[in-house]
């Protein structure tokens, strides 16, 4: 975590590391979006993105996209299964049921994607040092 002082309080140390897994969501779908193209529908489960309002609002402000939340059992292994039906052309007919649809805030999206850019540097300058660090040690 960087900027962190003093006067950082724990409400935003926490929104900061909820942003940070908002920002890697919002990673990882730019790559399966390159991998996989098409317009896919973006589903969350679990009890964080059910009882909170926040957390789907960050998640759907980083991605840029609406989130449908469910209270679906077993939601990542029923999302992983219906992708692969979706891929070979059968997953159509399957419902998800929803509990909510949260949609993005386009302001705070432009925000999250310069902060996006910004981890992908970070990212890119740890795997360098990593790298030359193990070169060292060769």
């Amino acid at each position: 975590m960087s900027g962190i002082t003093a006067a950082t309080t724990a409400v935003e140390i926490y929104r900061a590391m909820l942003e940070s897994v908002g920002l890697r969501f919002a990673f990882l779908k730019n790559r399966l979006d390159r991998a996989w193209p098409g317009k896919r529908r973006i589903i969350a489960t679990g009890a964080g993105f059910l009882r909170s309002s926040v957390w789907p609002q960050i998640v759907a402000d980083c991605l840029g996209e609406s989130l449908d939340v469910s209270d679906i059992e077993e939601g990542s292994l029923r999302g992983a299964a219906l992708l692969v039906l979706e891929k070979q052309g059968q997953g159509e007919e399957i419902e998800f049921p929803v509990n909510r649809t949260v949609y993005p805030n386009s302001g705070a999206h432009e925000r999250y994607k310069i902060a996006l850019e910004r981890q992908a540097d970070f990212d890119n300058h740890m795997i360098e040092m990593l790298k030359q660090r193990l070169e060292e040690l060769r």
